[in-house]
């Protein structure tokens, strides 16, 4: 049940496994992996063989969403980790594996599998703060530079048409419409 508080009931098992912890708490353990995301984590097993005499565990770790409703997004699973003739000695080996070592499965499946930002965002924030002051018409303020009210004699003023500019009333901005020149139009 949902936000359902059960109190945790040491005599079902050890809790510092994968399958103790699970019955000791009446739900499967759950990590913050090293991406930032919080997983769960399952114990799955399949038949390796044809005849049904081989089984196989694994670890699989369900990654919930932060953001939106709550809900898995996506999952991250182990290799086989446990070997059996039954899908339950195979599980039940797998159920003593220690949280820790889960956990270790866990980062091992993040570093191998999420991609590594370039560069954190923090770190942008401060290489950011170092950066010269720049000139947002493109050049580098420099100290002595030409100001505003520092116009020359001969220099145009604010509101002298100059050769190119638009004229009032023309709807193309001074230009005639180009025309376009792409033969790339798909065909059938």
């Amino acid at each position: 049940m949902s936000g359902q508080h059960l109190p945790a009931d040491h005599s079902l098992g050890d809790a510092n496994t994968i399958g103790g912890y699970a019955k000791v708490h009446g739900r499967p353990a759950a990590f913050d992996g090293s991406d930032g995301l919080s997983y769960s984590v399952e114990l799955c097993v399949d038949q390796v063989n044809d005849a049904g005499t081989q089984w196989a565990a694994y670890l699989l770790f369900l990654r919930w969403r932060r953001i939106g409703a709550s809900g898995v997004e996506g999952h991250l699973e182990t290799d086989y980790l446990a070997r059996a003739t039954t899908p339950d000695a195979a599980r039940a080996a797998l159920a003593a594996f220690p949280l820790q070592t889960a956990r270790g499965f866990l980062e091992q499946r993040i570093a191998e599998t999420a991609p590594v930002p370039a560069r954190r965002w923090f770190d942008v924030m401060r290489d950011e703060s170092d950066l010269p002051d720049v000139d947002p018409h493109g050049g580098d303020a420099q100290v002595g530079d030409a100001q505003v009210g520092d116009a020359q004699v001969g220099d145009p003023q604010v509101g002298d048409p100059q050769v190119g500019d638009p004229q009032v009333g023309d709807p193309h901005g001074g230009h005639a419409p180009e025309r376009s020149t792409r033969h790339d139009v798909l065909h059938d």
